[in-house]
């Protein structure tokens, strides 16, 4: 998603079609934003702590049911921007149509009570007074 909403913002073509070229910007925003969230929190958070401050600011991505409803808007999205070309509208079907087909999965894993898979954010610990356990 990312790097297509990037060819998207830069593709030359998309300038005369302002509302396809923000929805692209768009699109790439919540390609990292996906990627930062689903990547491993310590791998992330060694990018200016990104990972922490992503969920800490965006709280609905801390539960399943808020992941599944963020996918499903991003993939309708994706499936609505109707690029001109074929192969582009192709490429977001597809990726519009797995998003959306991720979140319909994780809202199903949520109403059954499914945690969310080692990526919960946890806030940092409590600063000790320096005393050994």
């Amino acid at each position: 998603l990312t790097v297509l909403s990037i060819l998207g913002v830069i593709n030359l073509f998309n300038l005369m079609d302002p509302e396809q070229w923000l929805v692209s910007f768009y699109n790439m925003g919540f390609g990292l934003i996906i990627a930062v969230v689903d990547g491993k929190p310590e791998w992330m958070d060694k990018c200016f702590g990104v990972h922490s401050k992503i969920m800490r600011n965006f709280g609905f991505l801390q539960s399943l049911r808020g992941r599944a409803f963020f996918y499903f808007y991003v993939g309708s999205t994706s499936i609505m921007l109707l690029p001109d070309s074929d192969l582009w509208l192709v490429l977001y079907c597809i990726i519009g149509g797995v998003l959306m087909a991720i979140g319909v999965i994780m809202l199903c894993l949520s109403c059954r009570g499914q945690p969310v898979p080692h990526q919960s954010f946890q806030s940092p610990p409590a600063a000790s007074n320096g005393a050994a356990v």
